[in-house]
């Protein structure tokens, strides 16, 4: 199911009736968290399944510009654990511990057991949870230095829409 082309077909209706944390326990930690930061608009678990839904939408691009990705989620090669990293990614925000990565990387040495994942398998939704939030900072700086910038450009380049300074 995790490797299909729409895992949130099937992982919604599984939230919705309780059976998803039936499956992955740990993602219970994270039923209706509410989290107050730039990348939660929704709660935690919210936010985690409209992450997976926007993936699989490359499966079936709406538009010219989501055509381009779909290979990507197409040909992805085990689509499965990059899916039980996402589920897995921010669950350490509903644990007691420093830093969300590291009890996100806890989450995944129970779910890893229970689900007999391989050492290889663990390894590489080890490695994905580690860096999910690392894409998404490095944009939101480049986006925030982006607005600094056009703030301080001559009007003339704000109505060029020019950031090649």
């Amino acid at each position: 199911m995790l490797g299909s082309n729409y895992p949130g077909l099937a992982l919604r209706p599984m939230q919705r009736l309780g059976l998803l944390t039936e499956a992955l326990p740990e993602f219970g930690r994270i039923d209706s968290l509410v989290v107050r930061d730039f990348y939660h608009r929704y709660t935690v678990d919210e936010h985690s399944l409209r992450t997976i839904e926007h993936l699989q939408d490359l499966a079936g691009p709406l538009d010219s510009k989501g055509e381009r990705f779909a290979p990507l989620w197409k040909t992805a090669n085990r689509r499965d654990l990059l899916i039980l990293a996402l589920l897995l990614h921010d669950v350490g925000k509903g644990m007691p511990v420093d830093h969300h990565v590291t009890g996100s990387l806890e989450a995944l040495d129970s779910a890893a057991a229970r689900l007999q994942l391989s050492a290889e398998e663990k390894t590489e939704v080890k490695f994905l949870i580690e860096r999910i939030w690392i894409c998404p900072q490095r944009c939101s700086a480049g986006i925030f230095s982006m607005r600094l910038r056009f703030r301080v450009l001559p009007r003339r380049w704000e109505r060029r829409n020019d950031c090649s300074g």
